[in-house]
């Protein structure tokens, strides 16, 4: 499908260690992983109790998914990198980020991270390109009733 869509496709990025610790706490993502797990429920309210052998589990079995989807496969080396960054600068027509957070517990996502920042870098000069800020987009916040704070 890549083929057929390249230069027209639209991506949003996020920081590949903060993607997965926030799929972690989502009770989608977590049971999506770990179909036997069996939560812990109190009234309304579900805990998440899962031993650490879990956690290294679910990062295993999540880690290096933005890459994986660029390239089109699960089973990915360093190898595959290169061919995700490609794609990233050749096939989209849009690339957006969403926030970034602080990195926790010094782990880094290898394969995803040098994708993120392609993307990232692609993000940036493309505002610089189209003359993108803020400032510019004043009008715009302003009729939709919203306010820019920094």
């Amino acid at each position: 499908m890549y083929e057929k869509h390249k230069g027209h496709l639209v991506g949003l990025f996020r920081q590949p260690e903060q993607r997965l610790l926030s799929a972690y706490y989502d009770d989608d993502d977590l049971f999506r992983a770990f179909p036997d797990y069996i939560p812990v429920c109190s009234t309304e309210t579900m805990t998440q109790e899962m031993p650490m052998e879990a956690v290294v589990v679910f990062i295993q079995k999540w880690a290096r998914y933005e890459t994986g989807q660029l390239v089109g496969k699960l089973d990915l080396t360093a190898a595959d990198v290169p061919k995700a960054i490609e794609r990233l600068e050749h096939g989209f027509a849009f690339v957006g980020l969403q926030e970034e957070w602080e990195i926790l517990n010094g782990w880094v996502d290898e394969l995803d991270r040098p994708v993120y920042a392609k993307a990232k870098e692609i993000f940036e000069q493309d505002l610089l390109k189209f003359g993108i800020s803020h400032e510019t987009c004043k009008p715009c916040y302003d009729e939709a009733g919203l306010v820019w704070q920094e």
